[in-house]
C-alpha cells in the first residue's frame, strides 16, 4: 500500500503547483510567456465546454481543475518515464 501513496501525492503536489502556477501566469496576462504555454490551454478548455454542456461559455472552477488535474497527470507521467516511480529490479 506504501507503494503507491509516494507517486499519488507526488505527483499531485508537483502538478497541483505546476497548474496553480500557469494560472498566476494567466493572469498577469504575461505575454511572451503566454505564447509558449498556449496549447496547454486547449484540452481543458474543450473538456470544460463539453461537461458544462455551453459551448459558448466554460465554466471557470472545473476549467480549473482539468488544468490542474492535466498537470498532475503529466507529473506522473514523466515521473514514471524517468523512472522515479518504477520499483528496481531485484536482485536474484
Amino acid at each position: 500500500m506504501k507503494n503507491w501513496k509516494r507517486p499519488l501525492i507526488e505527483s499531485l503536489i508537483i502538478g497541483s503547483l505546476i497548474g496553480l502556477a500557469v494560472i498566476f501566469i494567466a493572469r498577469l496576462q504575461m505575454e511572451a510567456v503566454l505564447e509558449w504555454i498556449l496549447p496547454v490551454f486547449y484540452i481543458p478548455a474543450h473538456v470544460s465546454t463539453l461537461l458544462s454542456g455551453d459551448s459558448y461559455e466554460l465554466s471557470n472552477w472545473l476549467y480549473h481543475i482539468i488544468l490542474i488535474l492535466q498537470f498532475c497527470l503529466a507529473a506522473f507521467v514523466v515521473g514514471w518515464l524517468v523512472g522515479r516511480y518504477r520499483t528496481p529490479p531485484t536482485a536474484a
